[in-house]
């Protein structure tokens, strides 16, 4: 039995290793892109939701403000406001 040469032997454990390592680098590549195309997603719709967050209370405080600014203005509240005891009836 002949026993191969040792040149051989590492030139096909090379090749074998670069067969392995080039889908392991692309694939690492495509991980790395991947991850930081999905944060930016995530980032961008997450300040889209909170602009909508944001739009949303700001109409809802101003809605408050007009309903306080009709309460104060109304004669039958100021009339209630001015009471000390409730006007009978059980509780």
């Amino acid at each position: 039995m002949r026993v191969p040469k040792p040149g051989l032997l590492i030139s096909f454990l090379l090749s074998y290793l670069l067969v392995l390592f080039i889908p392991l680098l692309i694939s690492s590549l495509a991980l790395s892109e991947a991850e930081g195309l999905l944060k930016t997603y995530t980032i961008e719709n997450s300040l889209t939701f909170l602009e909508q967050v944001r739009d949303l209370l700001d109409g809802a405080g101003e809605e408050i403000k007009k309903i306080a600014i009709r309460m104060a203005m109304d004669s039958r509240v100021k009339r209630l406001a001015s009471l000390r005891e409730p006007t009978g009836g059980d509780y």
